[in-house]
């Protein structure tokens, strides 16, 4: 017996080998994927910040790619953020799986080299493991984001617009395509949705468009009517313009399961709207000038069609739909002008078709845009027509994807964003 003496802890001594192992594992593959799970989460802000800055300024990949190490940045990987040098931001636009130019992609590395063999020393220390030998240990993750096409917007504004045609009647001061001095000619123009298009050859982002009260039997090019969102009197209607009630529904392009020939189908979610027609001149200029106060000193930049200057350069936006946007950027509702027209509709109980959404940065009356009335254009009409015409820019607007809404097409000013890989 007195040679077996100490065998007990031999065994011990060896089982504690496998259990320190066993720990090491468990401890730093602990470690490890606690940090995997917040390197993806750096990386899918950090896509998701770039799509959303290229959604509102396609052609900001300076500022998407600092939104990108910033979101990034603020996700922290085993209680440390990640340093820019670690953050790697494709070249944008990025190609996405479809081909289309409208993707982010952003790596995140602690300690692994990226995808073009580069190191990053920014490691993650092991605790168990160094008993053994590893000292540290990496992590990376990959994500990519979609500024896809969308289908509906929130907070509409209580205006409806007529879609752009194609100008055969020769109207308009130019004779040979659609301008802003335009008249519809049913029978001579011809239409198809949609004409406003956000992309393409001759597409109209950053067109500017003047929203006119049209006289009943005459339908101008910006031709505009109010919707009808169930509010009354001219309080509320300022309302709609300067904020968003929260009566105002989602509003979706048109759904042709819904027939949109009476006010009995009105459904806006499924893109069929009653509308009123005219513009409330008064409310019109009050809801505008409270509108284009909350963000006064944001301009449009015409060599980059974007807004410049005011609460999106201090980041200080106080949006009423919570997005990081100028409140004077703005869902407009675009209706079919020859469906409208053939109706033969010219009351208070209509409906229009909405064939297009797009975002709408409002410059404000086209009297005081333009003062001088010799310099103003001529789409501003006459000094009485001036001091009741909005006037703004076409641009693309943060919108959603409703599954009841009609499908999104190519020409939408709608975008979403969305992970994708």
């Amino acid at each position: 017996m007195r040679n077996q003496r100490g065998a007990i802890a031999i065994h011990v001594a060896f089982a504690l080998i496998g259990v320190l192992a066993f720990a090491a594992m468990v401890v730093d593959q602990g470690v490890f994927y606690v940090s995997r799970r917040q390197v993806q989460n750096a990386a899918d802000a950090g896509a998701l910040a770039a799509a959303i800055t290229l959604l509102n300024d396609p052609s900001a990949a300076t500022e998407a790619r600092l939104a990108a190490q910033a979101l990034a940045r603020a996700n922290v990987v085993w209680g440390e953020a990640t340093a820019d040098a670690d953050i790697v931001v494709s070249s944008l636009p990025f190609a996405c799986p479809d081909g289309t130019l409208s993707c982010a992609r952003v790596d995140v590395m602690r300690g692994q080299p990226d995808r073009n063999g580069t190191a990053h020393s920014n490691t993650i220390p092991t605790y168990m493991m160094r008993m053994v030998g590893p000292t540290q240990q990496g992590v990376r993750a990959t994500a990519t984001a979609q500024v896809a096409a969308g289908n509906a917007v929130q907070c509409i504004k209580p205006w409806v617009v007529a879609d752009k045609w194609t100008d055969n009647s020769g109207s308009g001061s130019n004779t040979s395509g659609w301008d802003q001095l335009d008249e519809y000619n049913p029978g001579i123009d011809s239409y198809a949705p949609s004409g406003f298009k956000a992309t393409g050859t001759g597409n109209d982002y950053g067109l500017q468009l003047a929203l006119k009260e049209g006289a009943t039997g005459t339908w101008s090019s910006g031709w505009t009517m109010e919707i009808d969102l169930g509010s009354h009197g001219s309080s509320a209607y300022r309302d709609e313009i300067e904020g968003c009630p929260g009566y105002v529904p989602t509003v979706g392009l048109y759904n042709s399961s819904v027939a949109c020939s009476a006010k009995a189908d009105e459904d806006p979610e499924k893109g069929c709207l009653g509308v009123k027609t005219g513009m409330s001149q008064g409310p019109t200029q009050q809801g505008v000038h409270a509108l284009v106060a909350l963000d006064s000193s944001a301009s449009w930049n015409s060599a980059t069609s974007s807004v410049q200057g005011g609460c999106m350069t201090s980041g200080t936006c106080a949006n009423p739909t919570g997005l990081n946007i100028s409140p004077r950027i703005v869902p407009l509702a675009i209706f079919n002008t020859s469906a409208y027209v053939a109706s033969g509709c010219s009351g208070t109980n209509c409906v229009a078709q909405v064939v297009n959404l797009l975002g709408f940065f409002v410059e404000g009356m086209c009297d005081e845009v333009y003062p001088s009335a010799g310099s103003r254009p001529a789409f501003c009409g006459s000094p009485s027509e001036a001091n009741k015409t909005v006037i703004g820019r076409l641009m693309n607007y943060p919108g959603q994807f409703s599954g009841i809404s009609g499908p999104a097409g190519p020409s939408t000013f709608v975008k979403v964003t969305r992970l994708i890989r």
